[in-house]
C-alpha cells in the first residue's frame, strides 16, 4: 500500500472479532437476461421472515455497494463500504472513488432491537430488483431478488441490485453461507487498536490536518511531533500508543478525527483508499484513532487519506 498523506459505528470488541479469509462471489438465484424477461426461480429451503431495510439498484460500480462487496452477517446495522473492506484487497478498481467519503453523509438504517442483519449485492441481469426475500438451507442462507420485466429498460448496461434485511437471531444461527459464500462480518479488516480524547486541542476544526493520517507500523515521530506541539493534556497516553507496535503480520494507521466524542471510529478500506471516519454531533472533539489491519487485506494501490484535506 502507498503511503499518501452511517452510517453506523462499530465497537473496539467487534473489531477484534473481525474474521479472516478469502471471500468471493456466487450466482444469484434470480436468473435474467437481456434477450428476454426475467426468469424467477423458486428458491429451495424453507423460506424465513425478514424485513428488507435497503434495496438498490445500479450499474457495476455505482450501485449503493461496493461491487466487490461479499455476504454480510452483522450484529448492527451494515454499512457496505466498510464491510467491502474484506474483500478490496483483490477487487478492481473500476467505478472506485479515490478520494475518501463524506463520512457526514454516510447513512444506514438505525438500529432495532434483538435483531441480526444481512446483506446481499449481485446482477438481475437488465432488470431491477423490486423485492427480495430469504430462505434457508440447512446452513445455507439463500436470498432471491424479484425483478419487474420493462420494455424500455437500457439493456447495454447490466444492473445490481442491493439489499439489507433484518432478521430474528435465530434465522442465522448456525449459518455457514449466504448463497454458497461465507459471509463477513460488518466490522471490516480495521481492528480498533485504541482511541484518546485530544480534546480541543486546536482552535478551529481545521487543525486537525496539523496531524496527517499516518502509518505507525515502526513508529510515527512526525506525527508524535504534531500532536506534542498541540498541547493536548493527553500526552502521556499519545506517547504510549504511539511507541506500541503491531503484530508482525499487521500493519498500524493513526488518524486524528474530528467528531463525536461517543462515536467508535470506523475505519473504511477500498482499492485505491484507507481511511477513517468519526460519526458527527453537535459536541464535536479531536481523537487520535488507531487501527491494526492484516497485511494481506491491504489494497496495494490504496494510499492513506482523510475526508477534507487537500493533501490526502
Amino acid at each position: 500500500m502507498n503511503s499518501g498523506s452511517h452510517r453506523g459505528r462499530r465497537t473496539p470488541d467487534g473489531r477484534r472479532s473481525a474474521r479472516r479469509g478469502a471471500v468471493a462471489t456466487a450466482a444469484l438465484l434470480l436468473l435474467a437476461s437481456c434477450q428476454g424477461t426475467p426468469e424467477e426461480r423458486e428458491p429451495s429451503g424453507s423460506p424465513v421472515e425478514a424485513e428488507v431495510l435497503v434495496l438498490e439498484n445500479g450499474p457495476d460500480g455505482s450501485a449503493a455497494a461496493p461491487s466487490y462487496l461479499p455476504p454480510v452477517i452483522a450484529d448492527t446495522p451494515i454499512d457496505p463500504l466498510i464491510a467491502g473492506g474484506w474483500a478490496a484487497a483483490g477487487a478492481d478498481e473500476y467505478g472506485v472513488d479515490p478520494e475518501p467519503r463524506d463520512p457526514f453523509a454516510v447513512e444506514v438504517p438505525p438500529g432495532q432491537e434483538n435483531v441480526r442483519y444481512v446483506a446481499w449485492r449481485g446482477s438481475t441481469g437488465c432488470y431491477g430488483a423490486t423485492d427480495a426475500r430469504l430462505a434457508r438451507d440447512g446452513d445455507d442462507l439463500l436470498v432471491t431478488f424479484t425483478a419487474k420485466d420493462d420494455s424500455d429498460i437500457n439493456c447495454e448496461v447490466l444492473n445490481y441490485a442491493y439489499v439489507q434485511f433484518a432478521v430474528d437471531p435465530t434465522v442465522v444461527d448456525g449459518v455457514a453461507t449466504v448463497n454458497g459464500v461465507k459471509p463477513v462480518d460488518g466490522v471490516g479488516p480495521g481492528v480498533l487498536v485504541d482511541t484518546i480524547d485530544l480534546g480541543e486541542a486546536w482552535e478551529t476544526p481545521s487543525g486537525d490536518w496539523e496531524a496527517p493520517p499516518t502509518e505507525i507500523t515502526e513508529g510515527g515521530p512526525e506525527l508524535h511531533a504534531a500532536l506534542e506541539a498541540s498541547d493536548t493534556d493527553a500526552m502521556d497516553e499519545v506517547t504510549e500508543l504511539l511507541n506500541a507496535r503491531p503484530e508482525a503480520d499487521r500493519r498500524r494507521f493513526a488518524f486524528v478525527l474530528h467528531g463525536c466524542e461517543d462515536a467508535v471510529p470506523a475505519l473504511v478500506v477500498t482499492p485505491l483508499v484507507v481511511t477513517a471516519e468519526l460519526g458527527d454531533c453537535t459536541e464535536r472533539t479531536f481523537v487520535l484513532a488507531v487501527f491494526d489491519v492484516d497485511a494481506e487485506l491491504l489494497p496495494p494501490k490504496a494510499e492513506l487519506g482523510l475526508y477534507g484535506r487537500a493533501d490526502g
